[in-house]
């Protein structure tokens, strides 16, 4: 508004121009309202916005980044309180995240752990990039940080969960083949007395002992066979009855020496 003044100063008559400014405000509202609906979508899903102004090193957090660190809201954020909640052993590492950042005028992406005034310790991701002047010089960097603690708690979990079963199936198969070797020496006893026995079918003495060893040999595998479904019943956290009683060592090993002898010959000697 522009004023016509006559020969006393006083204003006769205004010249006024307007401007349609319909569509700037429009504009306004809906990029308030925009953000106003990013803000409530970050806030629901914890992944908060931050900014850091490097010639004034002045670090901005959102109140969702304090919500996640379980920072006061009268506490000061600067570049140096957010190293210091940093986890020790990953504070190297987003340093030189952030130093590569500002230096080649780049995006980047870093996971690591906070450590809360509380004492809790979190896992963290943070997403940024750099933002330049005219000259392609980094002036400021933004980013988000979210909260991915339980999603990191149960990745280690399933690959702990993993290595258990890995171990328990290495286990198994060694246990499988330890059985399956050790079946082989009352089996193969257990055959070579059935072939002498054809062989001396008309000495009764003889046919009594080897019938007694297919009959011994045949008994030892059923029990190999029995400790190996046993184990499994084990493994399925099944209880089993455990009997204790005596063990004679002296007539185990003879009656080795014996089926090793029938399989190998004279080389064993108690």
């Amino acid at each position: 508004i522009v004023p016509f003044l006559d020969a006393e100063g006083k204003p006769y008559q205004y010249l006024a121009i307007r401007t349609d400014i319909t569509k700037r405000k429009l504009n306004e509202i809906e990029l308030e309202s925009t953000k106003t609906k990013l803000e409530l979508a970050m806030s629901v899903s914890e992944i908060g916005p931050w900014e850091y102004d490097i010639a004034k090193n002045q670090l901005i957090w959102s109140d969702t980044i304090r919500r996640i660190c379980e920072v006061e809201s009268e506490t000061v954020i600067t570049p140096e309180y957010s190293a210091s909640i940093t986890h020790p052993d990953d504070d190297p590492r987003v340093l030189e995240t952030w130093t590569n950042a500002v230096r080649e005028s780049s995006s980047f992406e870093s996971t690591f752990r906070v450590v809360t005034p509380t004492g809790r310790t979190k896992w963290v991701i943070s997403r940024g990039k750099s933002i330049t002047d005219s000259n392609g010089k980094a002036v400021r960097l933004v980013g988000t940080l979210s909260d991915v603690t339980d999603m990191k708690s149960a990745s280690e979990e399933r690959l702990r969960l993993i290595e258990s079963l890995e171990a328990e199936r290495d286990t198994r198969e060694k246990f499988v083949n330890l059985i399956t070797h050790d079946l082989r020496t009352p089996l193969s006893a257990a055959k070579m007395a059935a072939q002498i026995l054809a062989r001396k079918k008309d000495d009764p003495e003889a046919f009594t002992l080897l019938v007694g060893k297919i009959i011994e040999n045949a008994n030892r595998m059923d029990d190999m066979i029995r400790d190996l479904l046993d184990t499994n019943r084990i493994r399925a956290g099944k209880k089993l009855t455990v009997t204790v009683g005596p063990c004679d060592m002296k007539d185990i090993v003879s009656r080795t020496i014996d089926d090793l002898t029938m399989i190998h010959g004279e080389r064993f000697v108690l």
